[in-house]
Order: structure tokens, then C-alpha cells, then sequence
């Protein structure tokens, strides 16, 4: 590990410590998949070592999957307006039992940003996890933007870049971000701003409030970079904890968050 990871590392160790919340804590302590698994074969494209099992269906379809990682990555650089020179490595396991019991990590995508690693699953083209940008994005604000100080943030700029949270039957691609927010709001569950920046509150959601949070996080961020550009909100993310949001928004936006938080549900009223 080099100077610059040990130095991240360190800070967001403390940052866990402080801020207790340990979800990125968990992403860097991660097992040492290539030494312990060593069931893959390898598939280098410009931007990627995409790991996949051996005659599985990820390694029948691996072009789908190059593309689609490929695509992925581009999408989320020219989002962030970021440059990203080093090369991700991307575990594609077979289904998610498998990454479950192998990464040591639930869940259908996990991301090791100080590893410059992430996890999925694929099955086929209709069933696969987190084979898009979602992972990539945490990986490349990590390098580019700076250390994660709020899960909202994090997590709703992954969400953001995506451009939608969970599929269903109507928008089988993926719900709109925007859209899936404002059905949210429509059933009146949209969360108060203080709860949305409540690193603890993100460390114990259920099922049922995992998709809430990350749905309305998306909506948040993706409006507010609509509204007033990725450079700002590159700066409020390195500055937005939990104690300091409210005067980093303040002073980056140059007005209340709380004022900010009922324009975008005025916006998410309008759009059912």
C-alpha cells in the first residue's frame, strides 16, 4: 500500500471513529479475494480486470459485460468531470450466493474504493447485480473527488450518475431517479433532511428504508447537481458530515439547505 492509500486510510478510519459509521471502514477491510479465490479468469479492457468464474454464464457473455462495465466507466468520469488514469478491478461472481459466501459481504454489488476493487453478480442480461456504474462511481469519486464524509452523499451520487434505483415491471431498465422519488413523496415518506444526514440512521436501515434512502439520496443529489453543477457538489461532499453540513451547504450554496430541501420536493410534487 502506498503512502497516498495509507494516508486515506488512516483518515477514514478516524472519520469511522468519529462519525460512527463504519460502512467504509468495512469496504477497505476487505478480504484478499485474488489470494484466497484464485477461480477466475480474466478479461482486460482499458479501464478494467474484470474477474469472472470459469464456463459461467458471465464468461459466455463477457462482451455484454465489457461493454456495459466500459460504458459504465465513461459515464461516470464524464459526469463527475473527473479524470481516472488507473485501471478498477471488477469481481463478477456467478450468482449472489456466491459473492455472498466468497466476498464475505451481502448485498448484490460491494465496492473497495482504497482497493480500487469492486464486486457484482451476473446470471444472465435480465439477472445480474451492480454490473453498471454504481460501484465504479464510489471507486472513482474516491481517487478523484476526495474522502467520503456522508453515506447520503455517497451513496446519492452513485445513485445519481446511475440515473435510477431498482427496476420493476413498468421501467424494467431501472425506475427513474426523479420518478422513483416523487412516488415517495407521494406516499408522503420522503425523509426530513436531518435523518438523510444521519451517518448512524444509514448504518441501520432495513429493507424496507434501504431503498427509501437510497432512492430519495439520488433524487437529492442528481437535482442538486442539475441545478448548480458538479464542481459545487464535488466541494460540499468532502465538507458535508454530519455536524457540518448544514454550514457547508450554507456557505457553498450560498443558501439553506433546509430552504434547498423544499424546492426539490416542490419539483418532485409537480412531476405526478
Amino acid at each position: 500500500m502506498g503512502k497516498r492509500s495509507q494516508w486515506r486510510l488512516g483518515t477514514i478510519i478516524l472519520g469511522c471513529l468519529t462519525a460512527l459509521s463504519c460502512k467504509e471502514v468495512g469496504r477497505i477491510f476487505a478480504p484478499d479475494i485474488i489470494s484466497t479465490d484464485q477461480n477466475w479468469v480474466i478479461r482486460e479492457t482499458e479501464h478494467l480486470s474484470i474477474h469472472v468464474r470459469p464456463d459461467s454464464a458471465a464468461a459466455r457473455d463477457i462482451e455484454w459485460i465489457v461493454s456495459r462495465l466500459e460504458e459504465s466507466f465513461h459515464k461516470a468520469v464524464n459526469y463527475l468531470q473527473v479524470q481516472y488514469n488507473n485501471k478498477i478491478t471488477f469481481f463478477v461472481y456467478s450468482s449472489v450466493q456466491d459473492k455472498e459466501k466468497n466476498s464475505g459481504f451481502n448485498g448484490y454489488g460491494m465496492a473497495w474504493p482504497s482497493l480500487e476493487s469492486a464486486a457484482g453478480f451476473y446470471e444472465s442480461p435480465q439477472n445480474y447485480g451492480a454490473i453498471g456504474p454504481h460501484e465504479l462511481v464510489h471507486l472513482i469519486v474516491y481517487w478523484t473527488v476526495g474522502i467520503m464524509t456522508s453515506l447520503a452523499l455517497d451513496e446519492g451520487i452513485a445513485v445519481a450518475v446511475t440515473g435510477h434505483y431498482m427496476r420493476s415491471n413498468e421501467y424494467p431498465d431501472g425506475i427513474p431517479v426523479h420518478i422513483a422519488a416523487a412516488q415517495l413523496n407521494s406516499m408522503q415518506k420522503i425523509k426530513p433532511v436531518s435523518a438523510v444526514f444521519d451517518n448512524r440512521a444509514w448504518g441501520s436501515v432495513h429493507d424496507q428504508d434501504h431503498v427509501l434512502y437510497y432512492n430519495q439520496s439520488g433524487s437529492f443529489v442528481a437535482y442538486l447537481v442539475e441545478s448548480y453543477g458538479i464542481q459545487k457538489f464535488n466541494q460540499f461532499y468532502t465538507r458535508a458530515s454530519a455536524n457540518e453540513y448544514r454550514s457547508s451547504f450554507q456557505q457553498i450554496y450560498g443558501m439553506s439547505i433546509d430552504d434547498f430541501y423544499q424546492q426539490w420536493i416542490q419539483f418532485l410534487s409537480l412531476l405526478l
